[in-house]
């Protein structure tokens, strides 16, 4: 029976990569059944555990070469790896076969021109010292892509023993994912795994009974390992490389701009103005079609071709003469054109880097690795007018009589200040320039306009823009074509097939989008000057952002903590909430809130008649669709105006505390442990004041996926475990509580321990580590700091400054990844110190850096007097004759408790005392300052 299924798996998956594991309880009693299933060699790499060898023995296997450790001078365990001749192998590290050890072997396989790092491990029953496996793990995953272990691990996957979530821990730490098998032992454990950091190129997976064995099932995956083939594809563009500049302006002050002012409609002006740029733009930079047909590598010059050629010749003239002076000179060509193409990839990344200018180009230079997320596909299984239908059933009104009362209710309120409207103010052709230069996107739309070709030809059309846009914001009008947008469906999985496996991405006009700005500039700064957001939202706001919405909140919970309070949090969800925006509604409030009727008349026509259309190339677009609701996606001015839409929101609480960041609302409220069931009745209640608030403004709030947590000491959390306690019902949908949610990007737990966040900060580093090292032979170190630091680092920084309690044993964890970021910089072996190479590259460990984001945090907020809701809190000693203290020093209160004293405010004043930030003398020279200080 298991001969038959391993041979099934050989004849589906011929040139596939098939791994094969199994628990052999004594290989030497059972190995006239090993040979029998194996030694057809078709299999690729077998794990076997509990081998049972003794000191240096092992057993071998017709067409495989055999790596093992054995047990030293002790019966039982021992771990092999067995390799199909032919493919390349060699042992990384061992471990050393000591007593209440794992036993493990760790080694490189070479599966085509693929590079595996593979391993085979037993944990004993109770045995400890996993670390030892995963630390000597960690040291190789930042060199190889592909990852894959396997092994009898003695923890039933799937429970939540103590055993198992430790293992299960360290899996997701090493950015590995447990192949889903079913029970591997006595149809009731799961014991054995295959983990992989490559799930998503596994063809095959599974188990069967192996009785020839063990009471073990025998578990296999095959991973699709060959290189896709390039598929030919016919590409558009136009060539800036050749335009000359002189003639394109010569030959634009031919053309008759005047007529633009000429026109009495703002459309005509902007399909007239359009007609010109395309004259303009067919004329100097016309089309060009070309079809790619390979793929050639961006350093691959024609020199290195004909040297790959002259060596491919040699090579088939000694493959049919023998001769040795042929292999000589196929030898010298060989190494030649490899040391040349070396030399060329190195150059290459050299160059690419050097030229980037700003943090886009980096990012952009980055993506042309084939690094970070990748968010096009060519595979569209859904017809494109009904992916549109998907993303707009969502854009019309669903409670109509609701909103309506709310409108008459808006409508019966005196407006106050109406002497103090707001009112555009004329746009500058200075304006114009800066709004056009900070867009960074080349993405074009409708009008086929690009920004590229824009900022060439600015100085020409720059009279005729400063025109354009003061016409629109005086008239109170926006042009129709610039209402238009284009939606490039995104995939969320690798494979999408359904409309919900999309997510839509809207790429509006140049223009429109230069518009924008301007008039957010205004806006905003009318916004602020009245105050309307209110005081807890930190969505698209100078100086606030997650991280301050975060510290706000998780300080809040510890000072409950210190005043013996427990918290429960309710992170709220609303279901597509900017498409769902109720167009007279916003109007209706802008008019409350002393916008003036021209503004609100502008907004209007901006607003509303916008149609959209699913487009993903000519062969795949549908038809133009009008919406009824929402703020225009991927726009400037939409999360603005979804802002103020929601501006009254926290005058529907009564009892808890909010932050808001765009349209995700965070409730908190404090309360004794006697005062469980009256906090849960004000969190209902207030909850059911929110749910009038959305509906009564087209908006769905989605219950099922809101969630809720209990924040509190351990202590007080473990007494509160034996208390009976009533569920949050919310109009009949029961919130359960949980102990971990996924807050702003961030996994809080009830006790604020970061275990959870730590873990998953640790496995993306190994993750980005493992795609990095695919072309770490060819990136120079000064290159490699800098894709550390800008796809790593960011991890780290995010978590520093709310982890301000982080145990030592967690700092450990992620001080250790970032040492594995040095090693990959450096090219550092696990046996070298890493501290000298900190300090080559100028960096600080994890302990300092965090303290030099903290102070960083509190001098721009204390220097900037942003966000209030921060900087408010802090206040500076008194100056007295009598007393020797600096009036400068910030004053605070002594906390009760460590997890207070722990706390980003206390932290963050002793500080701005101890570092004596207050001597910086700009918030430019901070940096600087801080790191000596350090």
């Amino acid at each position: 029976m298991t001969f038959d299924f391993v041979q099934g798996i050989n004849d589906r998956h011929v040139n596939n990569l098939k791994i094969v594991h199994i628990n052999a309880q004594s290989l030497p009693k059972h190995f006239d059944e090993f040979r029998y299933i194996f030694e057809n060699g078709k299999i690729d790499i077998i794990g076997v555990s509990e081998t049972f060898f003794k000191d240096s023995s092992h057993t071998n296997l017709n067409n495989y070469s055999v790596m093992t450790v054995n047990r030293n001078n002790r019966n039982g365990g021992g771990v092999a790896i067995y390799v199909r001749k032919g493919l390349k192998s060699k042992i990384l590290s061992t471990s050393d076969g000591g007593k209440d050890r794992p036993e493990y072997i760790i080694s490189e396989i070479l599966f085509g021109s693929v590079k595996v790092l593979f391993a085979c491990i037993y944990k004993p029953p109770h045995v400890g010292y996993i670390n030892v496996f995963q630390d000597d793990l960690c040291n190789f995953i930042t060199q190889y892509k592909y990852t894959i272990v396997c092994g009898d691990m003695n923890a039933r996957f799937g429970t939540q023993e103590y055993e198992t979530k430790i293992l299960t821990e360290m899996l997701c730490q090493c950015n590995l994912t447990p192949v889903p098998f079913e029970a591997t032992y006595n149809d009731t454990s799961i014991l054995d795994v295959i983990a992989c950091n490559c799930s998503d190129i596994i063809l095959e997976h599974g188990q069967t009974k192996a009785p020839g064995f063990s009471a073990h099932d025998l578990i296999f995956a095959v991973f699709n390992l060959k290189t896709p083939r390039f598929v030919s594809r016919t590409v558009t563009y136009r060539d800036y490389k050749h335009l000359n500049q002189e003639k394109l302006f010569e030959y634009g002050n031919t053309l008759p701009w005047e007529g633009v002012y000429n026109l009495s409609d703002i459309n005509q002006k902007v399909k007239l103005f359009n007609d010109l740029m395309s004259d303009v733009f067919e004329t100097c930079i016309p089309l060009k079609t070309s079809r790619v047909k390979h793929c050639d590598s961006p350093w691959l010059t024609d020199e290195l071709k004909d040297l790959f050629k002259e060596r491919d010749r040699l090579r088939k003239v000694y493959a049919c003469t023998k001769d040795p002076n042929d292999f000589e000179k196929f030898r010298k060509a060989r190494n030649k054109a490899k040391q040349l193409g070396r030399n060329a990839k190195v150059k290459y990344f050299n160059t690419l880097f050097e030229n980037c200018e700003n943090g886009r180009d980096m990012w952009t230079a980055i993506h042309s690795l084939g690094l970070g997320k990748k968010e096009t596909t060519d595979e569209f299984n859904v017809p494109a007018d009904e992916l549109i239908k998907h993303f707009t059933k969502v854009c019309t009104v669903k409670y109509a009589e609701r909103t309506e009362n709310m409108l008459k209710n808006y409508e019966k309120l005196d407006q106050t200040h109406c002497d103090d409207r707001f009112y555009f103010k004329y746009v500058t052709p200075e304006n114009i320039v800066n709004a056009v230069i900070s867009i960074k996107s080349n993405a074009v739309g409708v009008d086929l306009i690009s920004v590229k070709f824009v900022k060439l030809c600015l100085p020409l059309i720059l009279p005729v823009l400063v025109h354009i846009f003061n016409y629109s914001l005086q008239n109170g009008c926006f042009p129709e074509l610039w209402k238009m947008g284009n939606i490039r469906p995104v995939p969320k999985v690798k494979h999408p097939e359904k409309c919900h496996d999309f997510r839509p991405v809207s790429i509006l006009c140049l223009l429109s989008k230069a518009l924008e700005k301007l008039v957010h500039l205004q806006v905003n700064d009318f916004v602020c000057e009245k105050n309307i957001l209110p005081a807890f939202q930190s969505g698209f706001r100078k100086g606030h952002n997650t991280t301050t919405a975060l510290i706000k909140v998780i300080d809040d919970v510890r000072r409950a903590i210190d005043d013996r309070l427990l918290s429960i949090l309710v992170l709220l969800d609303m279901s597509k909430a900017f498409d769902c925006v109720h167009h007279t509604l916003l109007l209706t409030k802008l008019r409350f809130l002393n916008f003036s009727e021209s503004v609100v008349s502008w907004f209007e026509s901006y607003l509303n008649t916008r149609v959209i259309r699913v487009y993903a190339g000519e062969e795949y677009q549908s038809e133009w669709t009008e919406i009824e609701t929402g703020v225009p996606q991927g726009s400037v001015l939409g999360p603005l105006l979804f802002a103020i839409y929601l501006f009254d929101l926290p005058n529907v609480l009564q009892f808890c505390s909010y932050h808001m960041y765009a349209d995700d609302i965070q409730l908190y409220l404090h309360f004794p442990l006697d005062m469980y069931d009256t906090a849960v009745d004000q969190v209902r209640r207030d909850l059911l004041n929110i749910t009038e608030y959305v509906i009564s403004h087209n908006l769905t709030l989605n219950v099922d996926k809101t969630n809720a947590m209990i924040m509190g000491s351990e202590a007080y959390l473990g007494l509160f475990k034996g208390v009976p306690r009533q569920p949050l019902v919310v109009d009949g949908h029961t919130i359960e509580f949980k102990e971990v949610v996924k807050n702003l990007g961030v996994l809080l737990d009830s006790t604020l321990s970061w275990n959870e966040h730590c873990n998953y900060v640790i496995s993306k580093v190994f993750s980005i580590l493992a795609q990095l090292s695919r072309n770490f032979s060819y990136i120079p170190l000064h290159i490699r700091r800098i894709l550390v630091q800008a796809l790593i680092f960011p991890h780290f920084d995010y978590i520093l400054p709310l982890c301000t309690n982080i145990s030592k044993h967690n700092l450990l964890k992620l001080q250790r990844a970032q040492n594995a970021c040095i090693r990959f910089i450096c090219n550092v072996s696990k046996f070298q110190h890493i501290t000298p190479f900190y300090i080559q590259l100028g960096l600080l460990k994890l302990e300092a850096r965090q303290k030099m984001i903290l102070s960083s945090m509190i001098v721009k907020i204390i220097c900037n007097n942003n966000p209030l809701y921060l900087s408010q809190q802090y206040m500076f000693k008194s100056t007295q004759k009598t007393t020797r203290t600096n009036s400068m020093e910030l004053k605070y209160l002594t906390p009760r408790t460590e997890s207070f004293n722990l706390s980003f405010y206390i932290q963050s004043c002793k500080l701005w005392n101890h570092l004596r930030l207050y001597n910086v003398s700009s918030l430019h020279s901070h940096k600087n300052y801080i790191k000596s200080r350090l």
